[in-house]
C-alpha cells in the first residue's frame, strides 16, 4: 500500500505534555509558557488540579509526575522533573502520534 493510500489522522493542534514535580514548579513553568505564548493564547486554565494553555496551533498540558500519567497521548513530551527513571519508564506517550506529523502538510515544516 502506497503512502497516499494510508490513513493518517489530522490534528488541529499539536499536543505537548509538560511533566513537573510539584505545584510550585507547575506555577513557574505555566507562567513561562503563558509569557512565551501570550499573543497567541485562545484559552487558559490554571487550578489546583489542572493547568493548560491553548493556542490556535498548540495545546500545552501541565501534569504532575506520577505513575498515573503513563500513556498520555501527545506529539511532544517535556519532562522537566530531572528524574531519569521517570523519563525512561513513564514520561512517554502511549502512541507515537508524533510520526503522523510527517505525513500532514500542515505540520511537516515543524519537523525540518
Amino acid at each position: 500500500m502506497a503512502d497516499k493510500d494510508v490513513w493518517y489522522p489530522k490534528y488541529d493542534r499539536i499536543k505537548v505534555i509538560v511533566f513537573v514535580n510539584n505545584q510550585s514548579e507547575r506555577e513557574s513553568y505555566f507562567g513561562l509558557f503563558k509569557l512565551m505564548l501570550a499573543n497567541d493564547v485562545i484559552k487558559i486554565k490554571s487550578s489546583k488540579h489542572d493547568a493548560w494553555i491553548e493556542t490556535d496551533k498548540l495545546f500545552v498540558q501541565f501534569l504532575f509526575k506520577s505513575e498515573g500519567v503513563r500513556g498520555y497521548r501527545a506529539h511532544y513530551v517535556l519532562n522537566l522533573t530531572q528524574d531519569k527513571e521517570f523519563d525512561d519508564f513513564i514520561a512517554k506517550p502511549m502512541t507515537r502520534i508524533h510520526d503522523y506529523l510527517e505525513k500532514d502538510p500542515n505540520w511537516f515544516s515543524l519537523l525540518k
